[in-house]
């Protein structure tokens, strides 16, 4: 009987929240509608890269690009998203992807599959999300009651990385039906439902100071630096997290000429490994509450930088197995590769979670734009740097060998930075 009492509450509260939270209901539909998408266009686009150049090089490139466009443009976007209605410029952004991916379509097929098309693609939609993050993220607020942050935000990861993971199980047969570009095109039309979601979104904006209003928008980053300046364990949480992101470039530049090279071309084992990945943070979302509840938050980032680092080092070390008498070599290092990119998606999903928490409990409503912004900004500086370092490597280096490099630099460095990281928190204590 106590059993049954303890379950109802459960499932009232469950219910309370969305009752709460109508129009950020919204929100986590249209966001995991965009996943879906994404989760197919991943897999398309760095296939279709790779099958036109045939070069891991133009493939890290491209992603440099991407990261590049991030760090110059996104500290003064997230001042002028500051003072904007966030839900306009989330529609016209999920707009404008959705006719930039359109264009890339129609070009695609009428024969352009020049490496600079690819280029110029990626820069566009990058600075389109530019003004797309830092709304998404200050809108929050006002769409989620403050009890309900940590509840509102894993249940948003945990069902956006279900549809992640749909599209993941989906890609293949996508692009054998429709072709990479096809695929590509659903993401765009993903694009364009999250618009027509978002533009039925309901709330009261946040008012905004006349002193605010005219203020200058350089001026306005200035004064979010010095507030983030001022925040010593925010400002090296950002300092890891511009650590994760670069460390995750390598795989994210060399995912399909790894598959290649050391998994007989197969485009499935590429799904298969994102799979992985999204089951494992679809599983990290999910119990990244009770976990928290038990261990230290501030560990997260760190250990999680840690894993990154060995799942490089595994990712080399699977490449050295030739077969068995028990397993063939080709299935023993599919499995493998599969463990460990499930593992690192666990640690991804609680990175993920603890910095958008932290970001919403501990920085002023007012201020959220601008310093999501520069905080972005800060965790992709070294993205693309890396990404230039990775293609020349990959020029001369095998890739398992740049796998290795990168897996004991990244363990390393988060050795380190953990260390400052508990010093500093123990300081503001």
């Amino acid at each position: 009987m106590k059993r049954k009492n303890v379950q109802t509450i459960k499932q009232n509260n469950f219910k309370d929240f969305y009752h709460n939270n109508p129009q950020f209901t919204k929100l986590l539909i249209a966001n995991a509608i965009s996943r879906f998408g994404d989760s197919i266009d991943m897999i398309a686009f760095a296939w279709l890269i790779y099958t036109i150049t045939n070069s891991a090089s133009w493939s890290a490139v491209i992603v440099g690009v991407n990261q590049f466009v991030s760090v110059i443009f996104q500290p003064f976007v997230g001042s002028i998203v500051e003072n904007r209605n966030k839900k306009k410029v989330m529609v016209y952004a999920d707009l404008m992807r959705f006719i930039t991916i359109f264009i890339f379509f129609i070009a695609n097929k009428a024969g352009m599959e020049q490496p600079i098309l690819f280029v110029c693609f990626t820069a566009m939609v990058s600075f389109i999300e530019t003004f797309r993050i830092p709304a998404g993220i200050s809108v929050l607020p006002c769409l989620l009651k403050e009890e309900d942050y940590d509840k509102g935000i894993s249940t948003n990861n945990a069902i956006s990385k279900g549809l992640e993971l749909i599209g993941m199980l989906l890609a293949g047969t996508v692009i054998t039906w429709v072709g990479a570009s096809g695929a590509i095109l659903l993401d765009g039309i993903t694009f364009l439902i999250s618009a027509l979601l978002i533009a039925t979104i309901q709330y009261h904006n946040i008012s905004i100071s006349q002193q605010n209003k005219a203020a200058n928008y350089i001026q306005m980053t200035i004064e979010g630096m010095k507030f983030l300046w001022t925040q010593k364990s925010l400002l090296l949480i950002c300092v890891i997290c511009g650590l994760i992101n670069a460390s995750v470039i390598p795989f994210d530049s060399l995912q399909a000429a790894y598959i290649n090279l050391y998994f007989e071309e197969k485009v499935q084992v590429l799904s298969a490994i994102s799979i992985a990945i999204s089951l494992g943070m679809l599983f990290g979302a999910a119990v990244y509450q009770k976990f928290t509840r038990i261990h230290n938050n501030s560990s997260i980032l760190s250990a999680g930088g840690m894993t990154i680092g060995f799942y490089y080092i595994a990712a080399f070390f699977i490449t050295k197995i030739n077969g068995s008498s028990l397993w063939n070599g080709i299935f023993l290092r599919v499995l493998l590769i599969i463990i460990a990119s499930f593992i690192v998606g666990v640690a991804l999903a609680f990175m993920n979670n603890y910095v958008q928490i932290y970001f919403i409990k501990e920085v002023k409503q007012e201020f959220l734009s601008r310093i999501s912004s520069i905080s972005t900004t800060i965790t992709t500086a070294l993205s693309p740097i890396t990404a230039f370092a990775v293609g020349i490597l990959a020029a001369v280096l095998e890739t398992s060998v740049i796998f290795l490099l990168c897996g004991f630099l990244t363990a390393i460095e988060f050795l380190v930075l953990s260390c400052a990281l508990k010093r500093v928190s123990c300081l503001e204590k």
